[in-house]
This record gives structure tokens, C-alpha cells and sequence, in this order.
């Protein structure tokens, strides 16, 4: 396994994990607590030849920022030198 595909599968695993405790009485907006998982990580370069990685979780509302917000920082306390990026979709 690359390092860079460790590193995804790290993240991910490090979301999941965020997930399974988040305080759901907590956090609004529409969630699917049962199903919610983090369904794919990956890392970006763009134009400007800057690195970053997304961050995909499903079984909530694209406008659950809530629970967006509370992933971002979670994962900050623990990558704080990755630009990471957090969406959710159903």
C-alpha cells in the first residue's frame, strides 16, 4: 500500500471513529445516524499546486454543517497541518 493511500485510509478510518461519537442529540440538521459513514477520502491538487484532501460523508443532508463543522475540527485537533475538507450527501 502507498503511503498516500495509507494516509486516505487512515482518515478515513479516523472519521469513522468521529462519527460513532458524535453527541446526536448535539448536532441538527437531517442525519441518518444508523447508515452514517464516511463513504470516501481523497487527496487533491489543484492549479495551484496546492494539496488537500475531501472528506465524504453519506447518510446526511448536504446541509448538515453541523455535523460538517464538528468532523472539520475533529479532524484539525488531529491533522492540523492538512487542508481538509468535509461534505456530507445522502
Amino acid at each position: 500500500m502507498s503511503e498516500t493511500l495509507g494516509k486516505l485510509r487512515e482518515i478515513q478510518l479516523e472519521v469513522d471513529s468521529i462519527l460513532s461519537n458524535a453527541y446526536i442529540d448535539k448536532l441538527e440538521g437531517s442525519i441518518n445516524w444508523g447508515d452514517l459513514r464516511c463513504v470516501n477520502v481523497s487527496q487533491c491538487l489543484n492549479v495551484y499546486n496546492e494539496v488537500y484532501y475531501t472528506v465524504e460523508i453519506e447518510e446526511a443532508s448536504p446541509t448538515a454543517y453541523k455535523l460538517q463543522e464538528y468532523v472539520f475540527y475533529k479532524l484539525f485537533e488531529k491533522y492540523p497541518d492538512l487542508d481538509i475538507r468535509v461534505s456530507t450527501e445522502w
